[in-house]
């Protein structure tokens, strides 16, 4: 038997009280999960845009950044098993333009040939707090070969 909902209940020419009971409530319950569905969306966009706005304001043009390792493999990382001795962040790199919302274009050596242009989650905003802790991060190693990389 089809039970294409609409129809079933558009027409109501189903003869047992069950089917259409049944059917009722797989209406009810697809339209409390596209109303759930829909409130989660929007939760999860609100907060995407708390956190990604936050992050953009401590970043503008002249200031400067850490980048975070993440992503981020160096030859000299490329015969490492393990993850863990790995630096956190390289840097202290000059912001250069704010290209998007969560895109910023830094001033990057030229022998580490990594693309500029980088997604706000991957920079650590600099603070004068983290240098007066000593928190520097290291200087990006140079790229043996002339691979570009990601």
């Amino acid at each position: 038997m089809n039970l294409d909902r609409d129809n079933i209940l558009r027409r109501g020419d189903s003869t047992d009280p069950d089917i259409d009971e049944f059917v009722a409530e797989i209406h009810n319950i697809e339209h409390e999960v596209r109303e759930k569905m829909e409130l989660t969306r929007h939760w999860m966009e609100r907060d995407a845009d708390k956190r990604r706005s936050n992050i953009s304001a401590s970043l503008r043009p002249g200031a400067y950044a850490y980048l975070s390792t993440k992503g981020i493999i160096m030859p000299v990382d490329k015969d490492e098993k393990s993850t863990k001795p790995r630096q956190l962040c390289y840097g202290r790199f000059k912001i250069l333009k704010q290209l998007s919302l969560v895109s910023f274009q830094l001033q990057l050596p030229a022998t580490s040939r990594i693309h500029d242009v980088l997604h706000c989650s991957l920079l650590k905003p600099d603070r004068d707090s983290q240098r007066a802790l000593g928190i520097p991060g290291t200087q990006l190693p140079v790229a043996m070969d002339s691979v570009e990389y990601k």
